[in-house]
């Protein structure tokens, strides 16, 4: 959730800062998202000249340590600082207050990471967000809330644990007939458990595709992560995790909305009429050359059979 409050952060609250950035000044960045919590400074100390002067407006907050060793870093800008608030239920509320903007070096002494506030650019986020975007979002002006979507016909859960590296991992969910990619996606995270609810139709099949670009599967020294497929209340019909390169699974979902290997050929006389069922092969019917009803499939000539039927 984004702060609009001005007097939210107050100093000295503790708050977390997160990103891809280098983990020590003037090194490459990082290849796993980092976190690191920092102490907001007030803003009269942060003008001070040990610290960065007149230059700290109204629309800035720093957020650090006096003695330095913790801060952001190059390759952290634009970046989340975030005030987590614990609720009654155990749960908490994550405050976006701050985009990671600049600093002198890493984690100097006298020299906190500095931020741009988020509650400066109320108005900046609402217009490009409400106005421009179309956005339904909670804070919007005259916002009758989100269209609600029509419900799913059934559902698949894709539940995904990353292991060591998590960012080499990615998946994608296509309908096999039409090619159409229904849900993708990918990772940051190592060890961290995803769970994915996907709408998918009942009477479809599907490919699920997961690979690794490594080529490992989901497994380093031998530690690894794990993927698996299920329809909500079913047992997993699929999981793995030390597949190579990628991993394809094709599935089915029949009328009832459960997962099925593939889907029963139909019978082109199942959906027969009332009447039609009654009837029977008309003896004298011939087709052109002669031939009577006998030669005919039912399953392989289904509309043809249907001319040799009359009213019993």
């Amino acid at each position: 959730m984004w702060n609009d409050n001005p007097s939210v952060p107050a100093d000295n609250d503790v708050l977390t800062v997160m990103g891809l950035g280098a983990l020590e000044e003037g090194f490459a960045g990082s290849k796993f998202l980092q976190k690191v919590n920092v102490p907001v400074v007030p803003t009269s100390e942060c003008r001070e000249d040990k610290m960065y002067g007149a230059g700290i407006t109204d629309q800035m907050l720093c957020a650090g340590f006096a003695e330095g060793g913790q801060d952001a870093c190059q390759g952290d800008s634009g970046g989340p600082l975030v005030k987590r608030v614990p609720q009654a239920d155990g749960s908490f509320i994550d405050y976006h207050v701050g985009v990671v903007s600049f600093g002198r070096g890493c984690a100097r002494e006298n020299k906190p990471g500095v931020y741009a506030r988020t509650s400066e650019a109320r108005s900046f986020i609402e217009d490009t967000v409400c106005d421009n975007w179309g956005s339904s979002a909670s804070f919007c002006r005259n916002n009758s809330g989100p269209s609600q979507s029509p419900p799913c016909e059934a559902e698949l859960d894709v539940l995904v644990e990353t292991d060591t590296y998590g960012y080499e991992t990615s998946w994608s969910l296509k309908e096999q007939i039409s090619g159409e990619e229904i849900f993708t996606r990918s990772y940051k995270i190592a060890f961290f458990d995803n769970s994915h609810k996907v709408c998918v139709r009942k009477n479809t099949c599907y490919t699920f595709n997961i690979t690794d670009s490594h080529g490992d599967g989901m497994c380093f020294e031998n530690n690894c992560g794990l993927y698996k497929l299920q329809v909500p209340g079913e047992v997993p019909f699929k999981s793995g995790a030390n597949f190579g390169d990628y991993e394809v699974t094709q599935f089915c979902i029949d009328s009832e909305g459960n997962h099925i290997n593939e889907l029963q050929e139909r019978d082109d006389t199942s959906s027969t009429s009332s009447d039609e069922i009654e009837c029977k092969d008309d003896k004298n019917f011939k087709f052109r050359g002669g031939r009577g009803c006998g030669f005919v499939s039912r399953k392989r000539f289904g509309k043809a059979r249907r001319l040799c039927k009359k009213k019993g």
